[in-house]
């Protein structure tokens, strides 16, 4: 490759923002508060939003017609509507315009990623986000659960033997209930404990409530970093909960997990795959950059490699690291009997 093409090469990744153009729209239009009021009225002028939101009229009408162009306005002369799909969604809409601000909060930590990387940095804590908002956390747990829907299957069938034999397990940091619900389903006499902060289990509560297994789950509020459990559980399950602590955390919880097992019982922990080298998969590099810059003591994605070390640091037995699809990878280990 020549010194052209390599420059080339280089400019187009410093370009790759443009990609997100229709993203830092609809954040500026969240902002503003415009697709609030566009549903309001069902419609508004340029200039009747430009007067509600002190804006300057020819800029605003800028920012409309691009999202006009991406779809999410549709435009009639100088009044923009919101396509059906759309309307009811932004109207007194809390919980969509508080997860829009989370997306640009995200956005503008990537931007100051420099100021970051300071020792001295001030980055907000993310697991005090689940306790904010009842509702946030409630739509949060709601993708996750339909996000993980096919890995919770796929890791309860990789363990099934594990599952079966089992008589108890504890969910940490499992809200959303979705790997609880299906190890009760491979397991007519499992009986399981979801452990996680409180707005999580209450929305775990009401998930729940009319489900014919309802009577083998119970509900525990609680930190990972202070569960306090001892000789209790067959097995216990982390799925994506490490990525958000340091490595003195991390090991806290997961001393903490293996406690709480029985002699031989399982721990294990479900996460995105990350290589020893911390580069491949390219989007678990990328989460967990994006980890260190939303936590406030430099938490991030561990790789497969240092997620074993650490259970071996902390006293677990026949570790192993186990593919459990391209994006996914689950280490396991057990209580010394």
């Amino acid at each position: 490759m020549d010194e052209q093409a390599a420059f080339e090469e280089l400019l187009r990744h410093s370009l790759d923002f443009r990609r997100a153009y229709r993203a830092y729209a609809l954040f500026a239009a969240s902002e503003l508060d415009l697709l609030s009021l566009i549903d309001q009225y069902n419609g508004a002028t340029v200039d009747a939003m430009a007067r509600e939101t002190r804006t300057d009229p020819q800029g605003l009408g800028l920012l409309l017609d691009c999202l006009a162009a991406s779809g999410i306005l549709l435009k009639d002369a100088d009044t923009y509507r919101l396509p059906a799909r759309f309307r009811g969604l932004f109207h007194n809409s809390v919980v969509l315009s508080t997860m829009l601000a989370d997306s640009a909060r995200q956005f503008r930590l990537w931007v100051d990623a420099v100021g970051l990387l300071s020792p001295n940095r001030a980055a907000g804590d993310i697991l005090h986000r689940f306790d904010q908002s009842e509702a946030w956390t409630a739509q949060y747990l709601r993708r996750v659960q339909n996000k993980n829907a096919s890995s919770a299957r796929s890791l309860v069938q990789k363990l099934r033997g594990a599952f079966r034999s089992a008589k108890s397990l504890i969910d940490i940091g499992g809200g959303h209930g979705g790997f609880a619900l299906a190890a009760l389903d491979a397991n007519p006499d499992l009986q399981v404990t979801i452990y996680d902060l409180p707005s999580a289990i209450a929305f775990c509560r009401g998930n729940i409530h009319c489900l014919p297994d309802v009577g083998r789950i119970s509900l525990e509020t609680g930190d990972a970093r202070q569960l306090s459990y001892e000789n209790s559980f067959d097995i216990a399950l982390l799925s994506d909960l490490l990525h958000y602590f340091t490595l003195d955390e991390k090991r806290e919880v997961l001393r903490r997990s293996l406690r709480a097992l029985t002699g031989g019982g399982l721990l294990v922990v479900s996460k995105f795959r990350l290589d020893s080298n911390g580069v491949h998969p390219e989007a678990s590099s990328y989460f967990a950059f994006q980890k260190y810059l939303e936590t406030p003591n430099a938490g991030s994605l561990e790789t497969d490699a240092q997620c074993a070390n650490l259970l071996i640091d902390c006293g677990a037995i026949n570790v192993s690291v186990v593919a459990l699809s391209d994006e996914r990878t689950l280490v396991m280990g057990r209580r010394a009997t």
